[in-house]
């Protein structure tokens, strides 16, 4: 799983660097409520932890520098991370109803979030 210049990693780290850039524009625009959408402020930051932490793992290594290219531990780590808080994003308004009765689903949220932020 090389990574060189211009290579695969490059390219999704660009792409997630856009998202992240658009939906920071548009929430501070404040289009969802333009548009009628109800998006909670929870679930954008969730938006931006999830890709913060998917570009983190995939460029850096535990001490910050910058590694050469994705393990396959980092990479797992990386997925997890996008894939969690995009089901946190999506689902969030089931989420916060079902607080109260501590759904398996916020264990595993919370416990994905703890320990890519750790």
């Amino acid at each position: 799983m090389t990574a060189g210049a211009g290579g695969w990693r490059d390219r999704v780290v660009a792409a997630l660097s856009v998202v992240m850039c658009l939906a920071c524009i548009l929430w501070n625009v404040e289009l969802p409520t333009r548009l009628g959408l109800a998006i909670l402020a929870q679930q954008y930051m969730a938006l931006q932890l999830g890709l913060a932490l998917t570009i983190a793992f995939l460029i850096h290594d535990p001490r910050g520098r910058r590694k050469p290219r994705v393990g396959l531990v980092d990479g797992v780590i990386a997925l997890a991370c996008l894939a969690t808080l995009g089901y946190a994003v999506v689902d969030f308004k089931w989420l916060l109803a079902e607080q109260f009765y501590r759904p398996w689903q916020i264990t595993l949220i919370g416990t994905v979030v703890t320990l890519a932020v750790m």
